[in-house]
């Protein structure tokens, strides 16, 4: 879904920002028009009340200051500025002409006049910033807004296979998205044609470790070391995803990633077919094939051409090719390869690969044709083979190129889970492991049993049961894992891509070519964090494909809370703190109100009952049209 088909389902009125408070997060988002004519009447509101507090501060000051007895010239102006001055800009730049005018009379007698001169400086430069500031009133969360739902819910998966073409085309468009997302706002760090200020964390961190140990026996990978542990830590569903709720109604989710290669001697064999001719044969534990009503289960993992039969073609225009099996753990057994049926231990992964505590998956790189201008000892490419030269009509003479060792490398991974509820004490969380056992393990601290979590829907009203809920079923129907990842990409989830071209691998630099399996691992753990973020956002948002409706599970209840507290960032429309907005408009508005009734309250007080008298007539005589008609009387020239 585009910028602009998101920004349609932008919340327009008050919400509150749990990130703040129920108080300080109060928020009014705006059209941007609007959010801009409001900027703007807010700093016109605030010069306003700038000029009346100075009128307030003037009557007090020259109040405080009459007397009756007599004084210097130098008292008398200072009044007459104070009565007379509109604001305080002509306030300080008459109180300025006046001290340098006197500037002889030393300073004990202009000490008076001095504060005044840094009272109007700090009351201007006050009102000065506040002015400025105003718009930080919107600023400092402009880009911050909720989300309407419309057609929220999951999109589940149809039970006919000849329905899944609409659902398939929904998962490539969210993986296409989040895998350009995740190339421009994660790996580049660059201003591109992608907005990477939507969500309301630009990405999702990581730790990572280019030196981890083998996650399997260490006698099945190529490196007991060298090997690559990607770990998000707990990413907050809040502060990080964007779902906005209250401290009490919190929880995150971790997401491990560990890969190494595996060495093929010894668990690869070479097999005649009358069809397909030489075949290699990699036995890392039993796969099936089929669907749920015709499984077949296989004794070897994968099977591919040799070496030889891929190279006998031309290597101009070839691309690698991708394969992938994986096995699930569900209570600490595997089950079939892809999850599709149990197997049970002897018939899932090999000992050395299987783990009681994670999912593992097998990703196998094939070179089909394509060759490598210079040789790489990289552990999942490994092209050290002299394939032959290669020559052109363009350019003078040959260059030797280079072949992988492997009809396939295989390399292993192990995806586990994690999922806490921080709205608990002490934030408790779940077993890492994989992702079922992390589920069921994590169930109980959600207040659910795993026998609720094998429903549709969690228990009516339990509010706890249904964040861990949320969590499960996005995983569930969004291609979140590295199966969905590498399945619907393929060898566009290479980093190698960019360097091939014409099925041929090129580097400026031999050891740019040394550790590009570690930038594909790289490559997958950004788009799936990428994808993750999306996640949320689409719940709300929905599929405007009418085909996917009727495979639409609504969200219903409690559930609703997913729909009602997602947000996002966005440039076209502007969130208010209605906390600063208030306290600016209710204290200027006391402050206008005062000023307007102090003057005819003073004077009321003197006619009725001559309070301060003698300052209440300075006052009033030191107005400017007072000051004219008293020099024209004197000079004879009124009456």
């Amino acid at each position: 879904m585009s910028d602009s088909d998101i920004d349609s389902f932008v919340h327009i009125g008050l919400w509150t920002d749990w990130s703040h408070g129920s108080v300080l997060g109060q928020r009014l988002t705006l059209s941007r028009s609007n959010a801009n004519l409001l900027v703007a009447f807010t700093a016109f509101f605030i010069a306003f009340v700038a000029t009346r507090f100075w009128r307030v501060f003037c009557l007090v000051f020259h109040r405080c200051s009459s007397t009756s007895a007599p004084q210097y010239t130098l008292y008398y102006q200072k009044q007459v500025i104070l009565r007379n001055s509109a604001n305080a800009e002509t306030g300080i730049t008459s109180f300025f002409t006046l001290l340098w005018a006197w500037r002889k009379l030393g300073w004990r007698r202009l000490l008076s006049l001095l504060s005044l001169l840094v009272s109007t400086a700090l009351i201007l430069a006050g009102f000065t910033i506040a002015g400025g500031f105003s718009s930080q009133i919107s600023s400092a969360t402009a880009d911050t807004v909720l989300l309407n739902p419309q057609k929220c819910g999951f999109v589940q998966h149809p039970i006919n296979v000849t329905e899944t073409g609409p659902l398939s085309a929904l998962y490539a468009q969210k993986i296409y998205n989040a895998a350009n997302y995740a190339q421009q706002c994660y790996l580049n760090n660059t201003n591109g044609l992608l907005n990477c200020d939507r969500f309301v964390a630009d990405r999702i961190s990581w730790v990572s470790d280019t030196n981890a140990s083998c996650r399997f026996s260490d006698t099945i990978c190529r490196n007991k070391q060298s090997n690559i542990r990607l770990d998000t830590g707990q990413v907050d569903t809040h502060a990080i995803l964007g779902f906005n709720a209250p401290l009490q109604e919190r929880s995150s989710s971790r997401y491990v990633l560990h890969c190494a290669p595996l060495v093929t001697e010894g668990y690869k064999s070479i097999v005649n077919t009358s069809d397909k001719g030489v075949m290699v044969r990699y036995n890392y534990g039993w796969s099936v094939k089929g669907g749920k009503t015709n499984v077949t289960e296989q004794n070897y993992t994968y099977s591919i051409p040799d070496i030889k039969s891929q190279y006998l073609q031309t290597f101009n225009g070839a691309n690698f090719k991708l394969s992938m099996t994986s096995w699930a753990t569900f209570h600490g057994e595997t089950v079939g390869a892809e999850g599709s049926t149990p197997l049970g231990v002897n018939h899932g992964a090999i000992p050395e690969l299987a783990r009681k505590d994670a999912d593992v998956h097998i990703i196998f790189l094939s070179g089909n044709g394509v060759v490598f201008d210079k040789p790489t000892s990289d552990p999942w490419y490994l092209a050290t083979v002299v394939g032959g030269t290669a020559s052109s009509s363009t350019y003078v003479g040959a260059t030797p190129f280079w072949i992988p060792e492997e009809a396939a490398s295989p390399l292993g991974c192990v995806e586990q889970f994690q999922y806490c509820n921080l709205a608990r004490p002490n934030k408790p969380c779940g077993p890492l492991a994989s992702f079922s056992d992390a589920v069921d393990g994590a169930a109980p601290l959600f207040n659910l049993t795993v026998e609720e979590l094998t429903q549709e829907r969690p228990p009516i009203g339990n509010i706890e049961g249904t964040r861990l809920w949320r969590m499960a079923v996005l995983n569930v129907y969004n291609p979140l894992d590295l199966k969905n990842l590498v399945r619907a990409t393929g060898i566009q989830s290479l980093g190698s891509r960019v360097l091939t071209l014409g099925g041929i691998l090129s580097a400026t630099d031999a050891t740019d070519l040394q550790h590009l399996w570690q930038l594909d691992v790289v490559n997958w753990f950004a788009t799936l964090q990428a994808a993750l973020q999306a996640s949320y956002v689409d719940t709300v948002t929905g599929t405007r494909d009418a085909l996917l409706d009727s495979w639409l599970l609504p969200l219903e209840g409690v559930e609703q809370e997913v729909c009602n507290g997602q947000k996002i960032r966005s440039s076209r429309y502007g969130s208010f703190n209605v906390f600063a907005l208030l306290f600016t408009y209710i204290v200027g508005g006391v402050i206008v109100l005062l000023s307007i009734l102090v003057e005819p309250t003073l004077d009321l007080l003197h006619r009725k009952f001559g309070y301060k008298s003698y300052q209440q007539l300075e006052w009033s005589t030191n107005e400017q049209l007072q000051l004219l008609r008293l020099a024209h009387e004197e000079a004879g020239h009124g009456t």
